[in-house]
C-alpha cells in the first residue's frame, strides 16, 4: 500500500538488515523508550548504544584526527573535527546540549571556510549506491519512467534527478551516472532499502534489468574547494579539468578504477571520488600527506549543512519528501516535461500550469545575535503580517552572509483555513509584507527569498567578485599548525 501522507520516520521500508539484528536491537532498546521522554537538544541528540557498527575504512583514522561522530542508519559519520585533539587522546565527544550557539561553532566555521577558500576532505561513504544493468534501451526506458529528469545522456554524464510518486512527491533524490554498460545511482543514506524496494516494484516482468546494492563496495571521499583541482592533478597525474556533472575513471596512486564525479553536495567546486573500499585508506593517507601543501583539512557533515542551507539547497528528509514536489521546492529545472511519460508527470504539469499551494522559501534573520540569542533549529512557526503561514524545515548559520538562515514551506492563510489558494510570487515577494519567525516565543524579523543568495565565490580557475577570505586564510593557518605540531612531536 501507499501511505496517505509523508511518514518517513515511521516507514519500516527504510530499515536495513542491521535493524533486524537481535544483538543490535537488544543494545538500542536500552535507550529508545527513555528517549521519548528526554529533552532533545539539537545536533547533539545521538544514540549512545548500538554504535560503531557501520563504518568506512578510514573511520579509525578520522577518529584519531579528532572526528566527533553522529550516526545515521547505523553509519558513523563525522559531524565536525576537534582541531585541538591529539592522536593519543581519547576519542572526541559531543558536548552537552544547548538551545543557543553550539560551543563547537568556531570549528565548523573553519571547516566551512576551508571549503570556500582552500580544500576540504569529507567522508561521504554512507551514501546508498546501486548499479542498474540490462539491455541499454530497456534500462533507459525503465529509468525514464521512474525519473523526472532526462537520463538519456551520453556516457560520462551525471544526471541529478528526482523519482516521483503518483502525487508528484519525492520517492528519491539521486544522482545517476551513465557508464559504458550500466547506470550507477547514488541516493541519500536513509534510502538504501526504501528506494531499492520502490525500484524493484517497478521492474519489467521480463527480468531484463537487474538492481545491485553496492553501498559497502565503495568509499566516497569528497574533495571540496577551489584548490581541489590542483591537488587532484598532483595525486592522479591527470588533467582534472571537468565540466560540472560529468564523471571519469582514473588511477589515483596505486588504486585503479576510481570514479571521479565533478559534483559536490555543498555548491562549492570540487570532486566526489567513489573508491573501491580496499584502496580507501591508502588514498586518504596520500591526500592528507600531499594535501599539506594545499592546507587540506578534514571536514564534517555540519559544515556541509551550513554550506547547503546558505545556498538554498533542499535536502532529502527535510525539504524533499513524499509530500513535496519539485515545483513546490524550487527544483522545476530538474524536471523534463517534454519527456513522453514519467511517474507523477500529470500532477506536476497541473501544478506548473495552475500553481502550487505551498512553496519553499529561504528566510534570512535581520535581527539576530548568534552569540547571545536562542537559535532556531527547525520546526519554528513562520508568520506573514502576523498570520501563521508555515514552519521552518532546516536552519543554519550562514558564515558568508553573516546571518542565521532558515528554509521552510509557506502556505497562504486561506489555504490553512480550508480554502485552497495558489501561491502567488507577488504575494511572497511583496516588500511591504512583514515576515517573522517565532523562536522560543520571540517574534524575530526575517526577510523572505525565493532564489539562492548571490554569494561571491572562488572557482578552481580564478577568483570571482573580488572575494576576500573571511576571518583568516585557512591555508596559512593550517600550515602553521601542522609545522608547530611536527616540531613539537617527539
Amino acid at each position: 500500500g501507499v501511505a496517505p501522507k509523508q511518514m518517513l520516520r515511521f516507514e519500516v521500508q527504510r530499515f536495513t538488515s542491521l535493524h533486524n539484528n537481535s544483538r543490535f536491537l537488544n543494545e538500542r532498546s536500552r535507550e529508545v523508550v527513555g528517549r521519548h521522554y528526554q529533552l532533545h537538544y539539537p545536533i547533539v541528540n545521538e544514540f549512545k548504544y548500538g554504535r560503531k557498527i557501520r563504518t568506512s575504512p578510514i573511520y579509525s583514522e578520522l577518529e584519531a584526527r579528532g572526528a566527533v561522530f553522529g550516526e545515521r542508519m547505523g553509519w558513523e559519520r563525522a559531524l565536525y573535527f576537534n582541531p585541538n585533539h591529539h592522536r593519543e587522546d581519547p576519542p572526541s565527544e559531543l558536548p552537552a546540549g544547548t538551545w543557543r550557539k553550539p560551543e563547537f561553532l568556531d570549528h565548523i566555521e573553519d571547516e566551512y571556510l576551508v571549503c570556500r577558500e582552500g580544500v576540504g576532505l569529507m567522508d561521504m561513504s554512507s551514501f546508498a549506491k546501486f548499479i542498474i544493468r540490462g539491455e541499454e534501451k530497456s534500462v533507459i526506458a525503465y529509468l525514464q519512467k521512474l525519473c523526472s529528469n532526462d537520463v538519456d545522456v551520453s556516457v560520462g554524464g551525471v544526471v541529478p534527478t528526482g523519482m516521483q510518486n503518483e502525487k508528484g512527491g519525492y520517492e528519491n533524490d539521486c544522482l545517476l551516472i551513465r557508464r559504458d554498460n550500466s547506470f550507477f545511482m547514488v541516493s541519500p543514506t536513509q534510502q538504501q532499502t526504501r528506494i531499492l524496494e520502490f525500484m524493484d516494484n517497478h521492474l519489467p516482468e521480463d527480468n531484463s534489468i537487474s538492481l545491485q546494492d553496492v553501498t559497502s563496495m565503495y568509499t566516497v571521499l569528497s574533495l571540496i574547494g577551489p584548490k581541489s583541482k590542483d591537488l587532484m592533478e598532483e595525486m592522479s597525474g591527470s588533467d582534472m579539468t571537468m565540466h560540472p556533472f560529468t564523471y571519469k575513471e582514473i588511477n589515483v596512486g596505486y588504486a585503479s578504477g576510481v570514479m571521479v564525479l565533478a559534483v559536490t553536495n555543498t555548491g562549492e567546486p570540487g570532486y566526489s571520488l567513489y573508491i573501491p573500499s580496499e584502496f580507501a585508506l591508502q588514498i586518504y593517507d596520500n591526500f592528507m600527506k600531499i594535501g599539506r601543501d594545499y592546507g587540506i583539512r578534514n571536514v564534517g557533515h555540519l559544515a556541509m549543512r551550513m554550506l547547503r542551507i546558505e545556498k538554498f539547497i533542499p535536502f532529502w528528509g527535510e525539504e524533499l519528501s513524499a509530500d513535496t514536489t519539485p515545483i513546490e521546492s524550487n527544483k522545476t529545472f530538474k524536471v523534463k516535461f517534454d519527456k513522453e511519460y514519467f511517474i507523477g508527470k500529470e500532477v506536476l504539469l497541473k501544478q506548473k500550469n495552475e500553481g502550487v499551494q505551498k512553496r519553499l522559501v529561504q528566510f534570512q534573520f535581520e535581527e539576530f545575535n548568534k552569540d547571545q540569542d536562542i537559535w532556531p533549529w527547525g520546526g519554528e512557526a513562520i508568520y506573514r503580517n502576523g498570520e501563521f503561514v508555515g514552519f521552518t524545515s532546516s536552519t543554519a548559520y550562514g558564515f558568508t552572509l553573516q546571518k542565521m538562515v532558515a528554509l521552510g514551506f509557506v502556505r497562504h492563510p486561506a489555504t490553512i483555513a480550508g480554502s485552497p489558494t495558489p501561491m502567488d510570487t507577488a504575494w511572497l515577494t511583496d516588500k511591504s509584507a512583514k515576515w517573522s519567525i517565532d523562536v522560543a516565543g520571540d517574534m524575530v524579523p526575517v526577510t523572505a527569498h525565493l532564489h539562492p543568495p548571490n554569494l561571491p565565490i572562488i572557482t578552481q580557475e580564478s577568483v570571482k567578485d573580488n572575494y576576500k577570505p573571511k576571518k583568516h586564510h585557512p591555508t596559512v593557518q593550517l600550515l602553521k599548525q601542522i609545522q608547530l605540531r611536527e616540531h613539537s612531536s617527539p
